[in-house]
């Protein structure tokens, strides 16, 4: 019984940032590549949070500020230098989010498609 309260006093006490390294503060995920090769998380509170599977990076999670200026979402990293900047765009009927200088390729591999949005589910 002891063990029983044990984990489930443990369970309750885990952060949310266990459950998704990108945070449950709200906001849109969105996703790019096969398995989610990159996610960026644009939270409602103007900050994001980028992760990139890859096993031989310094840093798969990168965080930092966003904003919306014209057209683009433009990411900066904490140091104030800009991380990205991703235009919207509409691929094959579905909205997605290019590099800027990308967001003509049209290649549904190369954009960041929301996160279980099923429009992007048929590519």
């Amino acid at each position: 019984m002891i063990v029983l309260v044990a984990c489930v006093w443990l369970w309750s006490m885990r952060s949310s940032s266990v459950d998704d390294p990108l945070g449950a503060e709200p906001g849109q995920t969105w996703v790019k590549g096969r398995g989610y090769a990159h996610a960026v998380r644009l939270m409602d509170s103007g900050r994001y949070a980028m992760q990139v599977q890859c096993d031989i990076c310094a840093e798969p999670i990168q965080s930092g500020t966003w904003t919306r200026q014209d057209h683009a979402f433009v990411l900066r990293h904490a140091s104030g230098s800009i991380a990205m900047e991703l235009v919207p765009i509409r691929v094959m009927g579905c909205d997605a989010l290019a590099r800027r200088g990308e967001q003509h390729a049209h290649v549904p591999d190369g954009v960041y498609f929301k996160q279980d949005d099923g429009c992007a589910d048929e590519f």
